[in-house]
C-alpha cells in the first residue's frame, strides 16, 4: 500500500510561510518596497525604451537593423531586442590643438570645429564603431590636407580656408549618414620660435632697404653700414681679451681639478681629510658655475 500524505501538512506548512512572511515584511518593510520598485524599474527596461525629444533611435531585431524610432515609447521583446540612441539635434566637436610645418618651413598652431548633425542614424551606428571619435580624426587629416601646402602668407582665418575644410570633410563624412553644417578655423598662430624668424627677416629685409637708400644717395658703403648698424653688439678688444684670458684660466684650473680628482680615486690612501674635500667641491662648483 502506498503511504496517505498527512492532509494537515500542507495546511501547515502555508501556515508557517505566511507567518515567516508576515514577521519578515513587518521587520523589512522598506526594503521589501525598495526590491519591489527595482524588479518593476528592470521588468519595464526589458520590456520597452523611451526615445526622448532632440533624439532617434535604431532598433536592432536579432542583430540586424529593424527600423528607426522617432520620439515616443516602443516596447520590447527582452533581449532578443534592443534600441540604441543617437542625438539629431546639432553638436559641435572642438579638435585638440593640431601643430603643423608650413610648405616653407615654420611651425603653427591651430584650432578648429565643426558643427555635425545624424542624418541617418542607422549608418551612423552600423558604418562605424563611434562616429565623434571618427569625426575627430578625420578633422585632424583634413586640417592638414587643408593646409599643409600653403605657405606663411596664406595661413590666416578666412572664408576660404573654412569653405575648402568643410568640403574636405562632407566627403569623407557622407558614407556615415552625417551631414556637416559649419567647418572652420577658431585660430591659426605661430609658435613663438616662428614668430622670433619672421620678425628677424622682417627687420633684415628693413635694414636692407634703408641701406641701399643711404648708398644710393652717394654715401659710401661703410658709413651706410655704421649708420644702418648691426645685430651683433660691438664689445671692445680689451675686454675681449680679458674674456678669452678668463675662459683660458678656467679651463686650466678644471683640468687640475680633473687630474686631482682622478689621482685621488685611483690611490688606496683614504686618509685624505674632509677639509681638502670640501674645498675640492668647492673650488670645482665655482668653475663650472662660471663657465655657464
Amino acid at each position: 500500500m502506498q503511504d496517505v500524505p498527512d492532509p494537515g501538512f500542507l495546511e501547515r506548512a502555508w501556515t508557517w510561510l505566511s507567518a515567516f512572511v508576515l514577521l519578515s515584511w513587518k521587520d523589512h518593510t522598506r526594503e521589501f518596497l525598495y526590491a519591489l520598485a527595482g524588479s518593476a524599474w528592470a521588468v519595464m527596461r526589458l520590456a520597452g525604451k523611451t526615445v526622448e525629444s532632440g533624439h532617434v533611435g535604431v532598433k536592432f531585431s536579432f542583430g540586424r537593423v529593424a527600423r528607426t524610432c522617432e520620439p515616443g515609447f516602443y516596447p520590447l521583446v527582452p533581449v532578443l531586442q534592443v534600441i540604441r540612441i543617437v542625438p539629431s539635434r546639432a553638436r559641435t566637436l572642438d579638435l585638440p590643438r593640431q601643430t603643423l610645418a608650413t610648405d616653407d618651413g615654420l611651425v603653427f598652431e591651430v584650432d578648429a570645429n565643426v558643427v555635425y548633425r545624424v542624418s541617418d542614424a542607422s549608418k551612423a551606428l552600423v558604418e562605424v564603431r563611434d562616429y565623434e571619435a571618427a569625426l575627430g580624426q578625420v578633422l585632424s587629416l583634413s586640417v592638414h590636407e587643408v593646409l599643409a601646402t600653403l605657405d606663411r602668407s596664406s595661413l590666416r582665418v578666412s572664408a576660404r580656408l573654412d569653405a575648402a575644410l568643410q568640403s574636405a570633410m562632407q566627403e569623407r563624412v557622407a558614407a556615415w549618414g552625417i551631414g556637416i553644417e559649419r567647418c572652420g578655423f577658431t585660430s591659426i598662430r605661430p609658435l613663438q620660435q616662428t614668430t622670433r624668424i619672421t620678425q628677424l627677416r622682417g627687420r633684415l629685409r628693413t635694414r636692407a632697404r634703408v641701406f641701399e637708400a643711404l648708398v644710393d644717395h652717394d654715401l659710401a658703403p661703410h658709413l651706410a653700414l655704421g649708420l644702418v648698424g648691426s645685430q651683433g653688439r660691438m664689445v671692445a678688444r680689451t675686454r675681449a681679451l680679458r674674456a678669452v684670458e678668463r675662459r683660458s684660466r678656467e679651463s686650466a684650473e678644471l683640468r687640475n681639478l680633473t687630474h686631482r680628482l682622478d689621482s685621488w680615486l685611483g690611490s688606496k690612501d683614504k686618509s685624505l681629510l674632509s677639509t681638502e674635500r670640501s674645498a675640492f667641491l668647492r673650488n670645482a662648483r665655482e668653475i663650472l658655475l662660471a663657465r655657464r
